[in-house]
């Protein structure tokens, strides 16, 4: 009899470790990665999103400024979506500074009834610092996206 108490509190003795076991790999969970970078910087390359997801309303303006100092070209990325359709555009104005001269670009991002639009352009950089700035130019609220790469 004495040996089977022996035995049974040597089981439960196991079960205890294994579950003290358990308990110990959950607290060691290695943590959470840490969040994206915004800027991704890759030898002659500067990758930014100077708008991520931004609600514009009617009428709404928004700027970024970026440091472009040493890069030859700058390439941008944008779309824009709208709940419902939509006729109008997204003004991207660009400037180089300091201080700030606006340049023409080729980015127009141009809602024709519908609810997404697109569109991508290459420029030349003219000065150590660059103002991305836009406007909501149609009757709705939008959510603009839009990135630059900046490269040597």
């Amino acid at each position: 009899m004495n040996s089977s108490i022996a035995r049974g509190f040597g089981a439960a003795l196991v079960v205890i470790a294994a579950l003290a076991g358990t308990g110990a790999a959950l607290a060691q969970e290695p943590p959470p990665p840490p969040p994206a970078q915004p800027v991704v910087v890759v030898g002659n390359a500067h990758f930014v999103r100077l708008f991520e997801d931004v609600v514009l309303m009617p009428g709404e303006r928004a700027e970024r400024d970026l440091d472009v100092m040493g890069f030859e070209r700058v390439a941008y990325l944008a779309a824009a979506t709208a709940e419902a359709a939509v006729i109008g555009r997204i003004a991207v104005v660009t400037a180089y500074g300091p201080p700030p001269v606006p340049v023409e670009n080729r980015l127009m991002l141009g809602f024709q009834g519908t609810t997404e639009t697109r569109a991508n352009a290459v420029q030349p950089v003219i000065g150590p610092r660059l103002r991305v700035a836009v406007a909501n130019l149609t009757a709705q609220k939008v959510t603009l996206n839009l990135s630059v790469y900046a490269a040597k």
